[in-house]
C-alpha cells in the first residue's frame, strides 16, 4: 500500500480547490436561466464554505498525523524488536535473549504510541466540531436576523 498515495486524498490544497467559489460559479453560469442570481448566493454561503474548508483542513492535517503515527507504531514493534533479537544471536552476543520478552517490550511501547495516537484523534475531531459547531451557531444567528 503506497501512503503517499493516500496521503494526497487529505491534501489541505486539493480539498480547498473542491469549494473553490469562482469554479464553481463558473459551473452553474450555463444554467443562465435561473431566477436567482448564484453569485449572491455563493456569496451568502461563503462563510459556510469557508467553515468547511477549515474543518477539512484540520481534518486533513490530522489524518496525515494519524498515518504517520501508524507508521511509526509499525517500525517501533518490528524494527526495535528485530534488531534487539539480532544483536543477542550475533557472535559474541549473549544469545539469551527470550525472543517473547523483546516482543513484549516492543508491543507495550506500541501501546503507549496507540494512546498518543487516540488522543491526537480525539482533539482533532474535536476541533473540527468545534469550527463547525461555531459556524452554525453563527448561521443560526444569521437566519434569525433576516
Amino acid at each position: 500500500m503506497d501512503y503517499k498515495e493516500i496521503m494526497k486524498m487529505f491534501d489541505p490544497d486539493r480539498i480547498a480547490k473542491m469549494f473553490n467559489a469562482e469554479e464553481f460559479q463558473s459551473a452553474l453560469k450555463s444554467a443562465a436561466d435561473q431566477p436567482f442570481d448564484m453569485g449572491e448566493l455563493i456569496a451568502s454561503n461563503q462563510k459556510n464554505f469557508e467553515a468547511m474548508m477549515a474543518a477539512n483542513r484540520a481534518a486533513a492535517e490530522a489524518y496525515q498525523d494519524f498515518y504517520r503515527k501508524q507508521m511509526a507504531i509499525f517500525e517501533e514493534v518490528t524494527s526495535g524488536a528485530q534488531e534487539e533479537i539480532k544483536k543477542a544471536n550475533k557472535p559474541g552476543g549473549t544469545g539469551t535473549l527470550d525472543p517473547k520478552e523483546v516482543y513484549r517490550r516492543a508491543v507495550e511501547k506500541a501501546l503507549i504510541l496507540m494512546a498518543e495516537f487516540a488522543s491526537a484523534a480525539r482533539k482533532a475531531q474535536d476541533d473540527a466540531a468545534a469550527i463547525m459547531e461555531a459556524r452554525v451557531k453563527e448561521a443560526v444567528r444569521e437566519v434569525r436576523k433576516g
